[in-house]
């Protein structure tokens, strides 16, 4: 058994169970196993206090909350994960025990759904996850970046008895595909980018005549369906442009969306996590990306840098909306919602000070809520969500640890652990604006870590 865990500050930020075998030297985590215990060799204090997680993961007892599991495309965790684990540290939760990280390739499945365990070869070799008494808390990362075998993982994880997706397969998909997206929110009525899907080079021309004919423009964007951190956007101007971008892919799902001149250089990212005290969804934080100079796209993968701003009350309004469509089919709702906005005018100071002014009308009761949406009202449009969008432009604002999306997304996985996630009924209501607050329990955990495990797996 490992004695009582010194976490450095490294650690608390990216205690990850990652692969041994195999790796290069400087990749390798000095330490190896014995059986069911990991020996600590020599290594970086984070090296040694990883190495105690892990020990402390695999000896830890069984009736005890659903232990969380975040799982990533690489081996890395990103700085969203790595905040995420801060944040749950600072809450009491204890890496190792009660959150890991890991990755999609790490993790395997029984063939008979039966469990899920961690593959060989890693920190924890064969560590039990979920299945044969154990309950685990997944919430899957990577948004547009994922394929068809990270989509197949989830699903194969999401069909174990005590395996419990924070985010489920049906939402990431649905907030994933700009298509799928622009379809849903259409048809709840809200305002959006005029999108049309297209498949091939003929239906993108002929998207593209309608879209700039409609608008009197000589330009419009041509998207992925699936693409995430401004890549894959196109500015196009002419039928040779689009062919350009098909033949490049000519197998892809594209859309063709409306030019906004001014989201070329800004747009407005807003966070929102689910509230089971609330039912309902919150807004955690929302900040405008600016495009750099030479940059392409205002997204920060493409080095533009976010700045404070306060949404209106449309703007509130229109994201809640867009969450709870998106939400609606999954089993549960999901932890976090992500939404990006695109302006209709240039976003500046005085854009942001006069929202504010209106969420204060409303507050100190001199304009109605109502009054106060119709002010705002068409000042933006909906452009694209997603289902595990980056955190760091919120402590890129607001400054490093200070970071209200990765809080609220702890604490309400502590709620998770204690009271079960939220059913779709439930939520439901809280869209239809009835409070029916039942919500099951998830049962306490028994049985072992060390069971017997069958060979058959995937």
């Amino acid at each position: 058994m490992a004695g009582p865990i010194n976490v450095s500050a490294i650690a608390e930020a990216a205690v990850r169970v990652v692969p041994r075998a195999g790796e290069t030297a400087q990749h390798a985590l000095p330490f190896v196993t014995a059986g069911d215990d990991v020996i600590r060799t020599v290594g970086t204090t984070f090296d040694r206090d990883a190495a105690d997680a892990i020990q402390l993961a695999m000896d830890a007892p069984q009736a005890m909350r659903p232990r969380v599991v975040i799982v990533g495309i690489g081996r890395t965790p990103p700085k969203t994960t790595q905040s995420l684990i801060e944040a749950a540290v600072k809450q009491g939760m204890v890496p190792g025990e009660d959150i890991i990280s890991t990755n999609y390739a790490s993790l395997r499945v029984g063939k008979d759904r039966g469990f899920v365990r961690l593959a060989e070869g890693t920190g924890a070799d064969g560590m039990l996850l979920a299945g044969k008494g154990r309950e685990t808390l997944f919430l899957f990362r990577g948004g547009g970046n994922l394929k068809e075998t990270h989509f197949n993982k989830i699903a194969a994880i999401q069909s174990v008895d005590g395996a419990t997706a924070l985010t489920d397969l049906g939402f990431i998909q649905r907030a994933g595909s700009k298509s799928i997206t622009n379809d849903r929110l259409k048809a709840a009525g809200l305002a959006l980018a005029d999108t049309i899907p297209v498949t091939g080079k003929a239906e993108a021309v002929a998207a593209f005549d309608k879209i700039t004919q409609r608008f009197g423009a000589d330009t419009a964007v041509l998207k992925k369906v699936n693409s995430l951190g401004g890549k894959d956007v196109h500015f196009v101007q002419s039928h040779d442009d689009i062919a350009k971008v098909i033949a490049a892919d000519p197998e892809a799902d594209f859309v063709v969306q409306e030019f906004l001149p001014f989201a070329k250089d800004q747009d407005i990212r807003v966070h929102m996590v689910w509230s089971s005290e609330k039912q309902d969804f919150e807004i955690a934080n929302s900040y405008v990306r600016n495009r750099k100079v030479g940059g392409m796209t205002p997204n920060l993968a493409n080095d533009g840098f976010p700045t404070h701003y306060e949404l209106s009350p449309w703007e509130q309004e229109q994201a809640i909306k867009a969450a709870r469509v998106l939400a609606e089919g999954s089993p549960h709702a999901p932890l976090h919602v992500g939404l990006d906005f695109f302006p209709r005018q240039a976003i500046t100071a005085s854009t942001v000070e006069r929202n504010a002014k209106l969420q204060q009308a409303v507050a100190d009761g001199t304009m109605s809520w109502a009054e106060a949406v119709s002010k705002s009202e068409h000042s933006v449009v909906i452009g694209e969500a997603a289902s595990s969008a980056g955190t760091k432009g919120t402590e890129m604002v607001l400054g490093a640890g200070n970071n209200p999306v990765v809080r609220k997304m702890v604490e309400e996985i502590i709620h998770i652990r204690e009271h079960g996630v939220s059913r779709t009924a439930s939520f439901v209501d809280a869209v239809d604006g009835s409070a029916n607050l039942g919500r099951p329990r998830i049962s306490r955990m028994v049985g072992g870590v060390h069971g017997a495990i069958a060979e058959s797996e995937v």
